[in-house]
């Protein structure tokens, strides 16, 4: 029934009952504005409620080392004593490093899907991009072990030595043995997580854009690559939304990085070396914390890692602030633009008569052949970069997500969805964790 339907019964009925229909609609918009308002609250309880948790159970820890800790390296459950800047170093750099190398991709892939791809293919990849999105972490982590790790040992990390590695001071970073097993891995895997988040939300923003901006470009004589760079602008606030969303998947990222970044509490200049987040600690350590001292650490660093993601929260949203701050501007008053319109005339008075076109030049009737050759040859490059990002994404995507099905298919059966795990050598069945997850996912 539509909303006309809907006033034109409510007019036909008597009064009574007018009245009762009337009263059955505000009672409805109440329990609709009242469940709202209880999930806004209990959103926030929780987020107190954990805040009050964590720093009540790392209040002695930061009695005892106070801002020691973020500064000192040495983490020794045996002498009880402990600092965090090497897990802080290695969540900051493993989280940037795999932005940097995200980011380019994300908005090339979403350009390419909004603007130069074929229709068809827009559907396509972006179902796929969907499913790897829903991958879970510990799937990046199995193949990060797998496939990553051993090319990089063999392949990648000798090559960046043997070649970036040579460059003053930048080869610092690409120096050292090629462990396999260290932070430009895991900076990687994370890189490779987040790209299809990043890409999923910056092509939903993209798309949003109304069209009138782009054809209103075109018909001023803009180029592809200016009406592109009119479009970014337009939608920075939803793609700094999709920055801050992929950066904070990255922070706080555990299984994957735990997995592949060898765990090493150390700060070290080189991408080859093994380090240690904050998260891949917990997950490290939360379990073999047998001493009170030892976990009030642990729960200490959980608090710092708290803190750090709601610090990088407030300063996304004070950027999104200052963006929109300046896209709302407010214009000069009447008697500025007035003033402004006399300046602006006088100065035009005061200028020489322009010569009749027919009197200039014939090499000032038409562009610069160098700004010709530039504005075409930036035109290919980006569209030619937002092709690379493309084929790179989901190149790296699909082998991700053909790895899995191919090693996963061929150990699936009957078998494994109906029994439970026996010892080694028999057939194990994942019915109880099958079980387990439908009961998690279903609360």
């Amino acid at each position: 029934m539509t909303s006309a339907q809907s006033v034109n019964s409510l007019i036909s009925l008597d009064p009574a009952a007018q009245a009762k229909r009337s009263a059955f609609w505000r009672l409805r918009d109440r329990v609709t504005h009242g469940l709202a308002a209880a999930g806004a609250g209990t959103m926030i309880l929780m987020l107190l409620l954990l805040t009050y948790v964590l720093v009540e159970g790392a209040l002695p820890a930061i009695r005892t080392f106070g801002f020691k800790f973020f500064i000192e390296t040495d983490w020794d459950p045996v002498e009880m004593h402990f600092g965090a800047a090497s897990m802080i170093f290695g969540t900051i750099v493993t989280s940037v490093l795999a932005m940097v190398i995200a980011v380019p991709l994300s908005i090339g892939v979403a350009l390419f899907l909004n603007r130069i791809g074929p229709r068809w293919l827009e559907p396509i990849a972006g179902f796929l991009i969907e499913l790897l999105a829903a991958i879970p972490s510990i799937t990046y982590g199995f193949w990060g072990v797998a496939v990553l790790v051993p090319w990089l040992q063999k392949t990648g990390m000798p090559f960046l030595k043997g070649t970036v590695g040579q460059v003053p001071y930048l080869g610092k970073l690409f120096s050292g043995p090629a462990f396999g097993f260290s932070i430009l891995a895991a900076s990687l895997v994370l890189a490779i997580m987040v790209l299809p988040i990043i890409t999923l939300v910056a092509r939903d923003v993209l798309k949003v854009v109304p069209t009138e901006l782009e054809q209103g470009a075109y018909a001023l004589g803009a180029t592809w690559w200016q009406a592109t760079k009119l479009i970014l602008i337009y939608a920075k606030l939803g793609l700094l939304g999709a920055v801050t969303l992929g950066f904070a998947r990255a922070v706080g990222e555990t299984m994957a990085v735990t997995m592949i970044i060898g765990n090493r509490n150390a700060i070290d200049a080189s991408l080859f070396a093994p380090g240690q987040t904050m998260s891949s600690l917990l997950a490290n350590e939360f379990l073999e914390a047998d001493k009170p001292e030892y976990l009030q650490a642990l729960v200490y660093v959980a608090a710092t890692l708290l803190l750090f993601t709601l610090l990088m929260n407030v300063l996304a949203r004070w950027c999104i602030t200052l963006v929109d701050k300046q896209k709302k501007r407010p214009a000069a008053d009447d008697g500025d633009m007035s003033q402004l319109n006399l300046d602006r005339k006088e100065k035009e008075a005061k200028k020489p008569a322009a010569a009749p076109e027919s009197a200039l030049p014939a090499s000032f009737k038409q562009e610069p052949p160098f700004h010709v050759f530039r504005v075409k040859f930036t035109n290919k490059l980006v569209r030619g970069l937002c092709v690379l990002s493309f084929a790179v994404s989901m190149t790296l995507l699909c082998a991700i997500l053909g790895y899995v099905l191919y090693r996963g298919f061929s150990s699936v059966s009957l078998d494994f969805f109906t029994k439970l795990p026996g010892p080694t050598g028999t057939p194990i069945g994942m019915r109880n964790c099958l079980v387990g997850t439908v009961i998690l996912v279903g609360i």
